[in-house]
């Protein structure tokens, strides 16, 4: 289940795709610290929500994956009203 922090990384990374794993989680260092985050990042990725490309030397590149997109848009889209029913 994804909290709000994880919601906050996920949308950071939507937003500015492919950027560096530092960078993903500057704006969000005031809430956690770096290693609380830099966790985060890993489990993220673990749920296959992100992918982290460790293929240069001394940084990370992050990006979101399809299904990072739909957990974003699916924590965002309102529960079904009562009664409504699809076809």
């Amino acid at each position: 289940m994804l909290d709000t922090i994880d919601l906050k990384l996920l949308k950071q990374c939507n937003k500015n795709p492919e950027q560096s794993l530092k960078n993903t989680i500057s704006p969000l260092l005031g809430t956690r610290n770096v290693r609380t985050l830099y966790d985060r990042m890993r489990a993220l990725e673990a749920k296959q929500l992100i992918e982290i490309d460790r293929s240069q030397k001394k940084v990370a590149f992050v990006k979101i994956t399809p299904k990072g997109e739909a957990a974003i848009i699916g924590r965002e889209s309102p529960a079904p009203q009562e009664g409504a029913r699809s076809p």
